[in-house]
Parts: structure tokens; sequence; C-alpha cells
């Protein structure tokens, strides 16, 4: 294949993959701005390897969608490194009392 025809295929599989990687991203990172980041580093990592990506006429994109996900698992991992305690609340919700039947009855049972 040409330059021109991997160039013309890539940037058709952007402009119909891009809503479909940001809305993954989002789900993933749970921000906007930082899905659009992910989606864009995804297909930068995926132009390097299209041709080998794009062979043989198989559908790029759950190639494409995997990167997108390493990319995050990556970010969270470094995020991690830098701040260990990062994400973790300083007072985890406490567990809601359970409500059994047997709870209620001894409950009716006892003197007020």
């Amino acid at each position: 294949a040409s330059v021109d025809q991997v160039e013309e295929s890539f940037v058709e599989f952007v402009r119909d993959a891009s809503p479909r990687l940001v809305r993954v991203a989002r789900m993933l990172c749970g921000d906007e701005h930082l899905a659009e980041d992910l989606a864009q580093a995804a297909l930068e990592r995926a132009f390097r390897k299209w041709q080998r990506i794009a062979r043989g006429g198989n559908d790029p994109y759950p190639c494409v969608r995997r990167i997108l996900v390493n990319l995050n698992i990556s970010r969270l991992r470094r995020r991690f490194r830098e701040n260990p305690t990062a994400g973790i609340d300083e007072d985890p919700p406490r567990p809601a009392l359970r409500r059994t039947p047997t709870a209620w009855r001894s409950r009716e049972r006892s003197p007020s």
C-alpha cells in the first residue's frame, strides 16, 4: 500500500472511530478533556503502527481501543506511583445497618 493509501485509510478510521473512542475513554476516566487527550494519544500510537493494525482488512477498532485502555491503565499506575494514597477516602463510608427479619423481631420483643 502506498503512503497516500495508508494515510487515507487512517483518516477515514479517525473520522469514524473518534466519537466511540472518546466515549470509551470518558467511561474509563470520567473527564471529558482527559478522555479527548487519551483518545488522541491512542490514535497517535495507532498511526505509528497503522500498516500492521489495518492489515488484512480486519476492523482496527478493537486494537486501537486496547491501546486506549492500556494508556489509561498506565496513566493510573503513574498517578498511583506519584501519590500512593490518591483516591483513598480518609473517612471510608460505614456499612449500612442490615435490616433482617431476625433483627426486626428481636427489636419488637425488647422492651423500650
